[in-house]
């Protein structure tokens, strides 16, 4: 069974810590021991590769190399993408996820009740605007 968990706010968030992070490393996932949160703007060193071309039917792998591409890397690829504009209020109510292909939301607005939804989704988020509350949550099951 799941449960409703308030969303933290600037000013919520644990102590903060100065000590510098780890160099980014291909190593098994640990949760770390540290008792203070890092900054936002703290920096990892990470060594860069270049991607090697997209190369028709091939498997995908993790790959060998110590090295990773940037996030804004490019690949040779074939097919259609979708146009940069569309207007969803033409259609009817979505029966499926909503896909914005990493595109801005603007105005949008979480769903806001006094009390947390009767049958929640996981993932979902709604804003208790209840006096003394002000805060949003989310369904985690």
């Amino acid at each position: 069974m799941g449960s409703w968990k308030k969303i933290l706010l600037e000013g919520d968030a644990a102590v903060l810590t100065t000590v510098a992070p780890k160099n980014v490393l291909k190593q098994t996932a640990a949760p770390g021991t540290a008792t203070t949160a890092a900054r936002w703007d703290h920096a990892h060193d990470v060594t860069l590769g270049v991607p090697i071309p997209v190369i028709g039917q091939q498997s995908a792998s993790e790959g060998t190399a110590t090295k990773m591409p940037r996030a804004d890397h490019v690949h040779a690829a074939y097919g259609s993408f979708s146009p940069k504009s569309h207007v969803i209020s033409l259609h009817g109510t979505a029966t499926g996820p909503l896909w914005i292909g990493g595109q801005q939301l603007n105005k949008a607005v979480l769903h806001r009740a006094g009390t947390a939804p009767i049958t929640p989704g996981s993932g979902q988020i709604y804003y208790n605007t209840s006096p003394g509350t002000k805060a949003p949550f989310v369904y985690v099951a």
